[in-house]
């Protein structure tokens, strides 16, 4: 994001990276943490992935998630998520 000519040295720049820091979750994805805002349903989380429409487990917190309860499960702060994703072949 670039500086404002009003505020040269970009500190109205580092103000709203905080303020959105402040309105977020952390959650554990696979691994890597990511930020969410609150109210985040696993089926947002899996959109924002790109894996609405895969076919996919989703345990949180080492619990399977019934793929009809996605778009009802509200992640919290410091969830870890995994999603694994199923590959067929032969």
């Amino acid at each position: 994001m670039g500086r404002s000519s009003d505020d040269p040295a970009g500190t109205a720049v580092q103000a709203s990276n905080a303020d959105s820091a402040v309105c977020t979750i952390r959650v554990v994805v696979n691994g890597q943490q990511h930020r969410f805002p609150p109210g985040t349903t696993i089926a947002n989380l899996l959109e924002q992935v790109g894996l609405a429409s895969a076919t996919c487990a989703v345990e949180v917190n080492r619990t399977i998630a019934p793929r009809a309860e996605h778009g009802r499960i509200i992640l919290a702060e410091h969830d870890e998520i995994e999603i694994v994703t199923l590959v067929g072949g032969g």
